[in-house]
């Protein structure tokens, strides 16, 4: 059974933006079975870009239900489906959220009818949900709103399913096949309760050893590509030896990279490539330092009321921490939030590597 969604919203990120509208189809892989759509109010303002691409207005949302008033209904339509969408990222990411706000962990296999249609209809000018749908045929009604852009999508599924000639299994469930096929030691929902965060990861074996240290910007999904991806020995070699995970939420992309480094320096990971395997090279960068280098790194925290804080002192990372939004600004409270590193390391270069490709939300000198 699938669930085949389409949101409308605020805005394009799920940090800063609401849904305004949800449709979903029930959808057996012949028919659809059942439906439920609904503006919801937002409980912030539209742009009015945004009204003018659906027609959605402030006024038609005002008296609509609050995301919270139909979350049971969402969880009780979806349950037990697979969550089907065109770029279903998008939506799952925001249904997530509005979960997420409420304290729920919902979490759905999917689909995305963007992906299938690339590797089943190859050649396509675009992939884009109207321009596919105009090449193939499909009628859309409404477009840019909930119910008729679902309704295209499961149009566009159907056929898909029928180029398949089976029913079209998600990845996750193929990954699982894989895991209990080659490690009947490991439980697959491991997995599946890993959070979409930012932060660092760990494997253990059978002794409860860690063979393995990583970071992403999502927990979840890096972890499912090392059971997706590569088939190099040493990989699927991994892959068998892992019994167990545990994470660490961060936040800051910037924080798990610092802390991912330094805890494969500390544990030594079987599996890990350790830039600093030989201690002496690490003493050696360290003994340049810049007196007149000294400020704070201020990211994101691992919540909305912290910011995450990096200090650099005469040149070097001399540690990190987590310090409530309304303390940034102070050096000496920035200062006492700083967990210094047991070893000294050469995490400069890393530092401004990423800072080369990435923002920080502040730089504070002192």
């Amino acid at each position: 059974m699938y669930s085949i969604v389409d949101v409308e919203t605020t805005g394009g990120s799920p940090k800063t933006s609401k849904i305004t509208e949800i449709a979903i189809f029930r959808y057996d892989g012949q028919q659809i079975c059942d439906e439920f759509s609904t503006l919801v109010n937002p409980e912030q303002p539209i742009p009015p870009f945004i009204t003018q691409l659906t027609g959605i207005s402030d006024e038609m949302v005002a008296g609509a239900p609050k995301f919270y008033e139909i979350a049971r209904k969402i969880v009780e339509f979806t349950e037990d489906t697979i969550l089907v969408g065109h770029n279903v990222q998008f939506d799952y990411g925001f249904i997530k959220n509005e979960f997420e706000s409420l304290g729920y962990p919902y979490r759905r296999e999917t689909l995305c009818t963007v992906r299938l249609s690339r590797k089943m209809i190859p050649g396509k000018r675009s992939y884009s949900l109207g321009n596919l749908c105009q090449d193939l045929g499909i009628v859309v009604t409404d477009r840019h709103r909930a119910s008729g852009d679902a309704l295209a999508t499961v149009e566009l599924f159907k056929l898909l399913i029928a180029i398949n000639g089976r029913k079209i299994e998600p990845e996750y469930s193929q990954i699982i096949h894989f895991i209990k096929a080659h490690n009947s030691n490991f439980n697959p929902d491991l997995v599946t309760r890993l959070p979409n965060k930012t932060g660092v990861y760990y494997f253990y074996n059978e002794k409860h050893e860690v063979i393995y240290v990583g970071y992403g910007k999502n927990i979840y999904r890096r972890v499912f590509l090392h059971f997706k991806a590569n088939n190099k020995a040493r990989a699927i070699e991994m892959k068998n030896a892992i019994a167990d995970i545990s994470y660490e939420v961060t936040g800051s992309e910037l924080i798990a990279m610092i802390l991912e480094f330094t805890e494969v320096e500390k544990l030594q990971p079987f599996y890990n490539k350790s830039s600093t395997r030989k201690r002496k090279k690490s003493q050696d960068s360290i003994n340049s330092t810049n007196p007149d280098n000294n400020y704070f790194l201020i990211d994101q925290g691992r919540n909305d009321t912290e910011y995450s804080v990096v200090k650099i002192e005469e040149g070097r990372c001399a540690g990190y921490g987590f310090l409530d939004v309304e303390n940034i600004g102070s050096p000496e409270l920035m200062s006492d939030c700083i967990k210094p590193f047991e070893v000294n390391l050469n995490l400069e270069s890393k530092i401004q590597t990423y800072l080369k490709k990435h923002k920080v939300q502040q730089i504070i000198r002192f």
